[in-house]
């Protein structure tokens, strides 16, 4: 199974690991795949489509999916920023 693996500190500290799902928009599959992630994660990532989380109140669940969303935003810069710093010093 794929995962995402926060690098920021909350989502070290409140999701360690986030599944990462696939099946088509509105399939039986997907629905599967989410289900099955959820039932030991608070929180997946269905590829092509977004996140979903679970919590005990709509307030928590929204917590998690804006901490996905960080979280792989922190990964992205990390990753553009190590590219720049990796070409640069290619051309040195």
């Amino acid at each position: 199974m794929e995962k995402v693996v926060p690098e920021d500190s909350e989502g070290e500290m409140f999701c360690p690991e986030i599944p990462v799902v696939q099946g088509a928009p509105g399939s039986q599959e997907i629905a599967d795949n989410v289900a099955r992630s959820l039932a030991s994660s608070r929180l997946v990532i269905a590829r092509g489509h977004g996140t979903f989380a679970a919590g005990k109140t709509l307030d928590e669940a929204y917590v998690y999916t804006s901490l996905a969303e960080h979280s792989c935003r922190v990964l992205i810069l990390k990753r553009s920023l190590f590219q720049a710093t990796t070409e640069k010093s290619h051309m040195e």
